[in-house]
């Protein structure tokens, strides 16, 4: 019952997770890239300010549900499987804290009054390293996901 009880828990938090960057890519930031400079510079930073805030503590909780899954399963494909989604969530983070979160530093400490003039070409290059994390999220969810289903 547990091991049932933590698969469901870490496949719909992973789900969840995964649903809000892909939601980011596909929804928010073409929208935002749609406002006036001003709108879209000083969305991007209350963004990157909440998703700062909370998104570090969502990649740990789902790299530690799959990593305690890990644990649980009798060792199968199922166990390797999970073992994979764990090293590629461990990946993100660490593609996260190399890439994206740099960018995110910098938005955050914009001067709104006066943009850098790089601002665009940032963003431009902040969605081109989420559309990459993007892909890593989603091979792991999956690994995470079949695991889930043959354990």
């Amino acid at each position: 019952m547990v091991v049932l009880v933590l698969k469901t828990i870490s496949v719909i938090v992973a789900g969840l997770m995964v649903g809000n960057e892909l939601a980011v890519s596909a929804f928010v930031h073409p929208r935002l890239s749609a406002l006036d400079d001003q709108a879209h510079a000083a969305s991007a930073q209350a963004l990157a300010r909440v998703y700062g805030a909370v998104m570090p503590i969502w990649y740990a909780v789902v790299l530690i549900l799959t990593v305690a899954l890990t644990l649980v399963v009798p060792w199968s494909i199922a166990t390797e499987l999970a073992v994979v989604s764990a090293a590629i969530w461990l990946g993100s983070i660490i593609f996260t804290l190399v890439f994206p979160v740099p960018i995110n530093n910098q938005v955050i400490r914009w001067n709104l009054d006066a943009l850098p003039n790089n601002w665009k070409a940032l963003r431009k290059q902040w969605d081109h390293f989420h559309a990459i994390r993007i892909v890593m999220l989603l091979l792991a969810l999956t690994c995470l996901t079949v695991a889930g289903l043959i354990a």
